[in-house]
């Protein structure tokens, strides 16, 4: 009864968060925190913003927590909202979910060019959904997501341009199997906190800066290897977000971003029981999505224990184009905070 939140961009439901699938993974929510970001300090300007991007010294430390909230509501098919009059009364349909989500990273940055990131998610959804009897019901469930790893190098460092690759690995840490207590069903591919299985998270990125003005562009991929010990797996993710950020000042900044990716359908767990609801089925799952953001952050001038920021944002899908029948996403909200030594 939910949607495909293990892996969307939260740059999708966290900034992204993203976000549906993405998340990296969840790719969205790791993005959230700044993941393979190429964004950079402007000199003495502006000084550590987000957990990848260029610390103030070698060898530095960084430390970043993000929360996302996003909500689903109502089902579509393609680009068409529907009610349920237009589905099949035999199966159940979902109303409303709401997903909550925690990341914590750690970001080292080892020299002028390269850091390395450890993140962990922790996430809750909460489903609405009411089947052929006219009986509602709500299920909660929660855990620990995928932890993750990434790599990053800036190959290209000028004053005013910046390009940099990454690579990330997140490993099978979410459960796949998980049964709300006091349930004796199981909750479909999209709700469960992992993915079961070892994923590969590309990306590059490139960032142009003038005056208080910097402009960016990031192409990412989540790659899902093999299948899970639930004999499925989940959806590659392919998407790419432009960004445009403007310094109001030495301690606030404001930006406005753009999210389009693309999601593929769950591989396995097929089914003809024309009872099972729609999130079983593996073609009730990805398609091509379009969101846009805004954030407002502040980086606090002076700090005894380094450089510390406090960032909240907001966004909304502007296009989804979804495969089969799915719950279609409403918003999401998000605050992030950071801190470096």
């Amino acid at each position: 009864m939910y949607p495909n939140v293990t892996e969307v961009p939260m740059e999708g439901l966290i900034r992204s968060s993203g976000a549906r699938q993405g998340g990296p993974d969840t790719q969205d929510l790791l993005n959230a925190l700044g993941d393979d970001s190429t964004h950079s300090a402007k000199s003495a300007k502006r000084p550590f913003l987000e957990p990848l991007e260029k610390l103030p010294t070698v060898s530095s430390v960084a430390i970043a927590y993000a929360y996302d909230r996003s909500r689903y509501d109502g089902m579509g098919q393609g680009t068409t909202r529907v009610s349920r009059s237009d589905l099949d009364p035999r199966r159940t349909h979902i109303t409303q979910v709401d997903v909550e989500r925690h990341d914590m990273a750690v970001v080292w940055r080892l020299s002028e060019d390269w850091s390395l990131r450890f993140s962990l998610p922790y996430q809750r959804v909460e489903g609405k959904s009411i089947n052929v009897l006219g009986e509602k019901t709500t299920t909660n469930i929660d855990g620990i997501g995928d932890a993750y790893v990434s790599a990053r190098r800036f190959f290209y460092l000028s004053s005013r341009h910046r390009i940099g690759l990454g690579l990330g690995v997140s490993f099978p840490t979410g459960e796949v199997d998980k049964i709300p207590i006091g349930d004796d069903e199981a909750i479909p591919f999209g709700a469960q906190a992992g993915s079961g299985t070892y994923d590969l998270h590309p990306s590059i990125s490139t960032v142009f800066e003038r005056g208080p003005w910097e402009f960016g562009a990031r192409a990412s991929a989540t790659v899902h290897l093999g299948r899970n010990s639930k004999d499925y797996r989940l959806g590659d993710y392919y998407g790419v977000r432009t960004w445009a950020t403007y310094s109001i000042s030495t301690s606030l900044e404001i930006e406005g971003w753009l999210d389009a990716y693309t999601i593929g359908t769950v591989d396995g767990q097929r089914t003809d029981d024309p009872f099972v609801a729609y999130p079983f089925l593996p073609e009730n799952t990805g398609g091509d999505f379009l969101d846009a953001g805004f954030s407002a952050r502040y980086i606090f001038p002076s700090c005894p224990y380094g450089s510390r920021y406090l960032e909240f944002r907001t966004w909304r899908p502007l296009i989804e184009d979804v495969n089969g029948t799915q719950v279609l996403r409403d918003w999401g909200v998000g605050v992030g905070m950071g801190l470096s030594f």
